[in-house]
Parts: structure tokens; sequence; C-alpha cells
């Protein structure tokens, strides 16, 4: 089931919950069967102009092309799990 999850995509094309719940998945004590999909490149790309990411600016980057949906999804959950505040 795990591996589903990493795998697939939403249908909107934005992942915002995907890695939380992946998270509390892991938490349950799940486990990754595909160690493949742990290489994967999960890092946020750096905001513009030495910013902080916020929703709004997140927002526009997408809609201007400049990040992918797939970043997007990340910084939104980077933003919704508080990682940000560390």
């Amino acid at each position: 089931m795990l591996s589903y999850w990493l795998r697939n995509r939403g249908s909107d094309g934005v992942t915002k919950f995907r890695p939380l719940f992946i998270l509390s998945l892991l938490a349950q004590g799940h486990q990754v069967q595909d160690q493949r999909l742990l290489q994967l490149d999960l890092t946020i790309p750096l905001a513009p102009d030495g910013q902080r990411w916020s929703h709004d600016l997140a927002a526009t980057a997408y809609k201007a092309g400049t990040i992918t949906d797939q970043q997007y999804g990340y910084i939104v959950a980077y933003l919704d799990s508080g990682l940000d505040q560390r």
C-alpha cells in the first residue's frame, strides 16, 4: 500500500497530502517495499530572491510555471506540516 502512494499522483497533479500521509503510514509501522523510492529527490527548490516560501509565493510561482506541480505539492506540504517554522 505504501509503495502505491509513493508512486501514484493525485488526479489534480498537486501532491499536497501525499508526504504527510506517507509519514503517518510509516509512523504506524508500515514499511516501504520498493527501496528505490527512498532515493527519490523530494527536496523543494529555493524560494526566489532569497524570500521564504509562503502559500501565496508558491501559488504565484506555480502559476508562472517556475515550479512544477510536484514541487508545488512538496512546498505546500512543507508549509502545512510546520517544517518551515523550525
